[in-house]
């Protein structure tokens, strides 16, 4: 069967947006391929939802030229690997959370693209979540969370083996993630820390929230004072 894909991403009322992603699927009767990739960085990583197993990793092409000659480069290329998690609930499998903070756009839109689904960036302090999801037919309903506003159903697909995905949006307050940020950090596009000087630069976290679900936090880098003054040279006292 033909691939098909979803685009997605969040923007705000002067035009500027977050990262905008592709949620590609191919819909075939026994093993249909699914994978999420970030269009701000494209042949560079991507999370693979297989029937068994899914994981975030760097593509293959990718890593080799990233890593080429790097000391203490990773040893593989899979960044995280994980069961398909247990049902959340009749025929509901919660695949993923992509969280974006109020001020994660900050690039400007060069060029409208008419195939992405534009979502309204939340208003300060709230967040806009994107939930993907994995529906067995026939499949229960997914209802907001409980403080949820502004719960918009994106799209809902047939995968090919009786499932769906089911890709939807809400917008929630500020969430607590244990974790997050404690991993390595990795710099893409040829930036490096001597671009946290010049403006924002954009960042992508990985957690897991406290019922399981791997979460990808799409946020804006924000450098504390004393962490600039120390990359301007300045000396502290």
């Amino acid at each position: 069967m033909a691939k098909r894909e979803l685009r997605f991403g969040v923007r705000d009322v002067l035009g500027r947006c977050a990262a905008t992603w592709n949620l590609t699927f191919v819909p075939r009767p026994n093993e249909p391929q699914v994978y999420l990739i970030c269009r701000c960085i494209p042949g560079t990583l991507k999370t693979s939802f297989h029937p068994k197993v899914w994981r975030h990793a760097y593509i293959g092409e990718a890593f080799s030229r990233l890593f080429e000659d790097m000391e203490h480069a990773p040893d593989d290329r899979c960044i995280e690997e994980w069961p398909r998690p247990e049902e959340h609930g009749p025929g509901v499998t919660w695949a993923l959370r992509i969280l974006v903070p109020w001020s994660a756009p900050n690039a400007a839109i060069a060029e409208e693209d008419k195939r992405i689904f534009w979502i309204r960036s939340a208003p300060e302090p709230r967040w806009v979540e994107i939930d993907i999801f994995f529906l067995r037919e026939p499949h229960a309903r997914i209802d907001p969370a409980t403080s949820a506003t502004e719960f918009e159903v994106i799209a809902t697909e047939p995968l090919g083996n009786g499932e769906l995905i089911h890709l939807m949006h809400q917008t929630i307050d500020p969430p607590t993630l244990d974790g997050l940020g404690q991993g390595s950090l990795r710099f893409f596009r040829g930036k490096s820390g001597e671009d946290l000087r010049t403006g924002p630069l954009s960042v992508l976290g990985f957690a897991v929230d406290s019922k399981g679900v791997r979460v990808v936090v799409d946020g804006r880098v924000e450098v504390a004072p004393s962490a600039l003054d120390r990359l301007n040279g300045v000396r502290q006292t």
